[in-house]
């Protein structure tokens, strides 16, 4: 599911946070649209849903995309692509993505796994070198001057997971994620207009610069001993594009999209 979503009155920062992007709210809706496809109306069902959540202070527009075993996919679609566009929002409307870039990120990975050209258990090091010597926080968010070697490696599988013991700027606090912003390790642009509260700085300017700076800079836990939420799947961009060979956006073209 997709919506267009823009920042209203109504519409609190927190509660954008939590929604993570535009297609998060799928993740938010999981039950209600399960009730709506296990009913015999399932169109009129699921358009309920779907209505309940567009309008002035929720989202401007969503579409449902509805597909059933051996049947054609069916759209559901409401509302407008903006609250100050008002083109109707249909199924080739266009919308960013965000955090479900990493899924796709881990589809191609998984790929390369598949073909044996990498391992899931392999150390990041045999990939990138500049990973084979970490240093870990003593204290996460602690000072970034205080600081003990990891203890083991960061393999293929830790960056899947959220398990490396890499970073976040939108998780970190204090000197660490200064340090992070400092260098442009900072999430993706939500937007190239200003938006106050959500501005995290200007992004590193390519893939293999960003996990250059990144190998600098410390683990905020020893690999594999804790999920928190991380720059591993970026980091696995630049993976993808040493394995491969090619530009990752180039892999996902002829891997996934245009196939």
């Amino acid at each position: 599911m997709h919506c267009a979503m823009e920042a209203t009155p109504a519409l609190a920062r927190r509660d954008l946070m939590r929604l993570g992007g535009l297609a998060a709210l799928g993740t938010m809706l999981p039950a209600s649209l399960a009730r709506a496809a296990s009913g015999p109306e399932l169109l009129a069902n699921v358009a309920r849903v779907i209505e309940s959540w567009v309008g002035p202070g929720k989202f401007p527009g969503m579409v449902a995309a509805l597909g059933l075993p051996g049947q054609e996919t069916h759209y559901v679609s409401r509302g407008v692509e903006g609250f100050t566009d008002a083109d109707a929002v249909t199924p080739d409307s266009l919308f960013r993505i965000y955090s479900m870039t990493k899924p796709v990120t881990g589809m191609a990975t998984m790929m390369l796994i598949e073909q044996g050209r990498l391992g899931l258990d392999q150390p990041l090091a045999d990939i990138l070198p500049k990973y084979a010597k970490m240093q870990v926080q003593v204290t996460p968010d602690g000072p970034v001057d205080q600081l003990r070697p990891a203890k083991t490696p960061i393999t293929i599988r830790q960056l899947l997971t959220h398990t490396s013991g890499l970073g976040y700027t939108i998780i970190q606090q204090g000197p660490i994620k200064a340090a992070m912003e400092a260098q442009g390790l900072v999430a993706g642009q939500i937007s190239r207009m200003p938006v106050p509260g959500l501005d995290r700085g200007k992004a590193v300017p390519s893939i293999e610069l960003f996990a250059d700076r990144l190998a600098d800079i410390p683990l905020v836990y020893e690999p594999g001993t804790k999920w928190s939420y991380s720059l591993g799947l970026d980091l696995l961009g630049r993976v993808i594009e040493v394995v491969s060979g090619k530009p990752f956006d180039r892999f996902l073209a002829e891997h996934l999209f245009e196939p």
